[in-house]
């Protein structure tokens, strides 16, 4: 099952910052995005920062054994 290694994570926004959601998992995870920020739905681990407004996106890694997901607070400088 897909694991994190810790289930929340702030940043702070800048030009450079992505969101990574990768995990290792056998077999291999489906990631999916949910933010109010988002307007349609990312199927991918990292998130760019052009789509990045303050406040909390959630991603969640899902397989055939489970889920996780993690949860990161984007900050504005």
């Amino acid at each position: 099952k897909p694991k994190h290694s810790n289930s929340t994570e702030t940043i702070i926004k800048n030009d450079e910052v992505m969101l990574n959601c990768t995990v290792t998992s056998n077999p291999a995870p489906t990631y999916t995005w949910q933010s109010e920020h988002l307007k349609e739905e990312i199927r991918s681990s990292v998130l760019p920062s052009s789509k990045l407004s303050p406040g909390k996106y959630t991603c969640t890694a899902t397989n055939s054994v489970g889920s996780d997901s993690k949860v990161f607070i984007v900050k504005s400088t």
